[in-house]
């Protein structure tokens, strides 16, 4: 009897930490449009230019990429929020659950990933200004970005990207999700080296010297540099006597 109890309050516990992490997964949806959307309009306003650039232009390459990628997240927040509303399609996908991720800790780690890509795209947005873009802007490109964030991360948005979505498939432990989350770390990456080139023509030697100092992923000598020791002051040397 006692046992059964125990059983059901154990049930209960999960049942009601799982609904919590529904929720959580569903307000970073609805914070990251927000957040994407303010930026969007705010650009809009006080400069005049639509940061959302997707056309096909002479670059087909670099265009397809950047659709390519709009239609995928796009098409991933609609699925995490069936999947999270709809149980009876959650229970048709259980074919594809990882059960090894089925642990509080897994999930703690799914929900701190998350939050850490947070960061990564508020910093950002803060950093760039008016000067973000979804998309390469040839007409209206903004100005060069290397402080804050950018001094340690080159690419902190895509960061971001690569963070949520590995975040949100921990949480979920479903190998769409994986699959989701697989696709988009290949597209961010091409991405990346798209909008590098483009920098390079934009930018030339300022871009090239940053890129030098600036890992694309990752800083490690700026993160772990040892603080220069300040040099005792010199003594003016004596004059002779005359």
């Amino acid at each position: 009897m006692r046992l059964t109890q125990q059983t059901n309050e154990y049930n209960g516990r999960r049942i009601i930490f799982n609904y919590c992490i529904s929720w959580f997964q569903v307000t970073s949806v609805f914070a990251f449009l927000a957040l994407t959307l303010y930026k969007t309009f705010y650009i809009r306003r006080k400069e005049g230019v639509n940061a959302i650039v997707l056309k096909i232009s002479h670059n087909g390459f670099s265009n397809i990429i950047e659709i390519v990628t709009f239609a995928l997240v796009n098409l991933w927040i609609g699925f995490i929020l069936f999947y999270i509303w709809n149980e009876s399609f959650r229970n048709f996908l259980v074919f594809g659950k990882i059960q090894f991720l089925d642990t509080f800790s897994a999930k703690i780690s799914g929900i701190v990933i998350i939050i850490s890509g947070f960061w990564f795209f508020i910093s950002a947005l803060k950093e760039l200004g008016c000067s973000w873009r979804l998309g390469i802007d040839e007409k209206h490109p903004g100005k060069l970005v290397t402080g804050g964030i950018y001094t340690f991360f080159r690419h902190p948005i895509y960061i971001f990207f690569d963070l949520y979505f590995l975040g949100i498939f921990i949480l979920n432990r479903n190998i769409i999700f994986l699959v989701f989350a697989a696709s988009i770390f290949a597209l961010m990456h091409l991405q990346m080296l798209q909008e590098e080139k483009f920098l390079y023509v934009l930018s030339g030697e300022k871009y090239r010297e940053y890129c030098l100092q600036t890992g694309r992923y990752l800083s490690w000598k700026k993160i772990f540099k040892k603080p220069e020791k300040d040099k005792p002051l010199l003594k003016p040397e004596r004059s002779s006597p005359t």
